[in-house]
Formats: structure tokens, C-alpha cells, sequence
């Protein structure tokens, strides 16, 4: 692979933003990768930045988990209360939206704890 900046000279890599070879003289060698020189260098940066936003992000998730899991909780028990407390009984569609929160809760709970295994902090 060529140079794309200079033909005539062998690439040392590829940018990363970009995907061109670029030679030792049109190369930035960035902590997150190389770049072109003058040109690609901004992007490559924030490329990295969204990287590690995004990894940030996916450590937050499992807790995350746990707070729907405990707002479907509530709201599930919260609905099924307040239907036995006017005697509506347990078989409407009330009853039906609480216990759906109820079942959600439990997956939310689940996806957490799966979360957890797979990134090892269980």
C-alpha cells in the first residue's frame, strides 16, 4: 500500500478516520490511532472521545437495570393496591397493566443481573 498524500512513498498504516495509507511525512501518530496530518486529526480525536463516552455509558448499565426494575415494582404494586382498595377485584385490565409491571420488574432484574456475569462484577 501506497501513500495516498505521496504515491511514491510505501504507507506505514492506514488512517483512521479516513482509511488512506499515509508514509512517515503525512502520519499522525494520535494515542488513539494514526491520523492524517493536518486533516483527520480532529476527527480521530473524537472518534476516541465517543469511545470512551460509550464505555462509560455500558458500565452504567446494569444499575440502570435495577432502577427500572424498582419503578415497574412500584407502579405494578402501586396499580394492583389501589384496584383491591376500591374492590375492583384482581380480574380487569388494571390488574392486568400491574401484573405486566410486575413480570417487567423481574426481566429488568434478570437483564442486570446477566449484565453483571458477562462483565465480570459478579
Amino acid at each position: 500500500m501506497h501513500c495516498f498524500y505521496h504515491p511514491d512513498r510505501v504507507a506505514v498504516g492506514t488512517c483512521k478516520a479516513c482509511g488512506r495509507g499515509v508514509c512517515p511525512e503525512s502520519v499522525a501518530d494520535l494515542s488513539s490511532g494514526l491520523a492524517c496530518r493536518g486533516r483527520c486529526e480532529a476527527t480521530v480525536e473524537a472518534m476516541a472521545a465517543n469511545l470512551r463516552y460509550g464505555t462509560q455509558v455500558a458500565r452504567v448499565g446494569p444499575s440502570m437495570w435495577v432502577w427500572y426494575a424498582i419503578f415497574l415494582a412500584l407502579y405494578g404494586i402501586g396499580v394492583l393496591a389501589s384496584n383491591w382498595s376500591r374492590g375492583e377485584g384482581l380480574m380487569n385490565s388494571w390488574s392486568a397493566v400491574g401484573v405486566v409491571s410486575l413480570l417487567g420488574a423481574i426481566a429488568c432484574l434478570r437483564i442486570a443481573q446477566r449484565s453483571r456475569i458477562l462483565r465480570g462484577a459478579a
